[in-house]
């Protein structure tokens, strides 16, 4: 029964991670050269995986003040809406969704002089709590710190502070999917964002194509 339970309360252990990559976007705030590094392919998924994925979930549900909403069906275009659209309906794997999906980002950024690059990452995966699929994607780089080794030394490192994550989305494919069909009245949104320590950029909504 204890090994049970353990099993149960471990990190993720509510997740179903199906899918995860990481692309980066290399821009400096100012200036509106751009480069794109994308992934050849998926990261393998492992313990590691979904503890970050779970470590995420966990930052965006803390986060204050989240931004629930929609597509925007009043736009003549919406080149993301219409890219995870295909990925949902399998005419589109994941890694032609996320490369097209940072294609897209990339010509939004462009118009934003201050913006600035970052990793982007997308994952793949169902809540087990209520059997709902999502599509987690947000924007983060390294910061400095310190670590403490073992050999009682101070030794300067690079790591990924998730307190920071301020450019973030999770898309409801289920919700999305009922909202469309018109199976549930009640479904109002189906995409949420998350404010970090500075406003949502437009550019990151603009590329999301949301209302």
């Amino acid at each position: 029964k204890f090994t049970l339970m353990v099993e149960l309360l471990r990190k993720g252990h509510n997740l179903d991670v199906s899918n995860i990559i990481v692309h980066k976007l290399n821009k400096d705030g100012g200036k509106k050269v751009t480069k794109l590094k994308l992934a050849k392919k998926e990261l393998l998924i492992q313990d590691q995986e979904i503890f970050f994925v779970a470590d995420v979930r966990k930052t965006f549900q803390n986060k204050s003040h989240p931004i629930y909403g929609v597509f925007d069906d009043s736009l003549l275009i919406n080149g993301f809406k219409d890219t995870i659209l295909k990925y949902r309906s399998g005419h589109l794997d994941f890694l032609s969704f996320t490369h097209r999906s940072m294609e897209l980002y990339e010509l939004e950024i462009k118009k934003s002089a201050p913006a600035t690059g970052a990793f982007m990452v997308f994952a793949d995966y169902i809540l087990k709590d209520n059997g709902d699929r999502y599509v987690l994607l947000f924007s983060i780089n390294n910061k400095d710190g310190y670590n403490l080794g073992e050999d009682l030394t101070i030794k300067q490192i690079l790591n990924l502070d998730l307190s920071r994550l301020d450019v973030a989305a999770q898309i409801n494919l289920t919700r999305w999917e009922k909202h469309v069909d018109g199976d549930n009245e009640n479904i109002r949104s189906y995409l949420s964002f998350i404010k970090g320590k500075k406003n949502l950029s437009d550019y990151f909504l603009d590329f999301i194509g949301c209302a």
